[in-house]
């Protein structure tokens, strides 16, 4: 199931993540949860991105891998979080996700 691969990548720094409750380095605690389409990371009260969320949706045909990626939240520093959310969620977890189908790495 594409879902698993990606949620192996989904928490930065936290691979294969369990739902619920999340602190990540630095003491900044998120909500992971999967809706059965899509993984969220929403940021808690302390998260230096409070207020941010993030949804990764994840399909597989053939395949030909497409991660969907979607940030929203106005929080401290949106700059700042613009670039790191972009290496994060934008380039490592798509990368991640790919290598992981295309080489048959994981099973569906």
């Amino acid at each position: 199931m594409i879902a698993n691969i990606s949620n192996y990548s989904s928490v930065p720094f936290n691979t294969d993540p369990a739902q619920g409750p999340i602190n990540l380095s630095g003491n900044n605690p998120i909500i992971h949860t999967f809706d059965g389409t899509t993984w969220v990371n929403a940021t808690q009260l302390g998260h230096i991105f409070d207020g941010r969320v993030v949804g990764t949706t994840s399909t597989a045909v053939n395949s030909d891998v497409s991660v969907d990626v979607r940030g929203t939240g106005n929080g401290f520093a949106p700059r700042l979080n613009n670039v790191i959310g972009a290496v994060l969620f934008g380039v490592v977890l798509p990368v991640e996700t790919y290598i992981n189908v295309k080489y048959n790495e994981w099973t569906q």
